[in-house]
């Protein structure tokens, strides 16, 4: 919206844009990102992919597919590992992925890394240096040190759990401690 008069500047349509096919690309509760010049989309639902379009015209500055990406409901998050920014994001179907959490350059969309596990409708939760991901609705909890390229499963991860009660809601780390909400009604 400009400033002065108050009007769109651009807009684009959510059930046609990255792929053009009628159905709708962005699954519920996920919420743009803005980095730098840049308005950042994640589209994990049928034909999963990230997309950026230039803040102040629309127009697609980079377009990401990951077709070895499944359904998610996490919203990326920008982070800074070894002082250079990273969009990391959780999605996956209901069993544990190669790709679950994944890592890409917020520049230009391109994969720096991926880890194993189950995520699904919880963004990530950083802090002190380390990512947290579930899939909040069950399933296996991970902890992990981001960085590295490819496949950092094997050597990044630091603990995980097999089986954490289902909640939708995100997690979050407060110093060395990760809180999550349960259901029924824990923290």
């Amino acid at each position: 919206v400009d400033k002065i008069t108050h009007k769109a500047l651009w807009h684009k349509n959510i059930w046609t844009d990255f792929g053009g096919k009628e159905f709708p690309k962005w699954a519920i509760a996920q919420n743009p990102l803005v980095y730098k010049n840049m308005v950042i989309v994640a589209s994990q639902t049928q034909e999963a992919g990230i997309v950026a379009y230039d803040k102040q015209t629309g127009d697609v500055r980079w377009e990401q597919p990951l077709p070895e990406t499944g359904f998610g409901h996490s919203t990326p998050v920008i982070v800074s590992v070894e002082g250079k920014p990273q969009m990391i994001f959780a999605a996956s179907a209901m069993s544990p992925s190669p790709k679950a959490l994944q890592s890409l350059d917020p520049a230009n969309g391109q994969p720096l890394w991926w880890c194993w596990g189950a995520g699904d409708a919880a963004s990530v939760a950083y802090g002190s240096g380390r990512i947290y991901f579930d899939g909040g609705r069950g399933g296996p909890g991970v902890a992990v040190d981001p960085g590295g390229s490819g496949d950092i499963s094997e050597a990044r991860i630091r603990w995980k759990i097999n089986q954490v009660p289902e909640g939708i809601g995100s997690p979050v780390i407060v110093d060395r401690l990760v809180y999550r909400l349960h259901v029924p009604n824990i923290l």
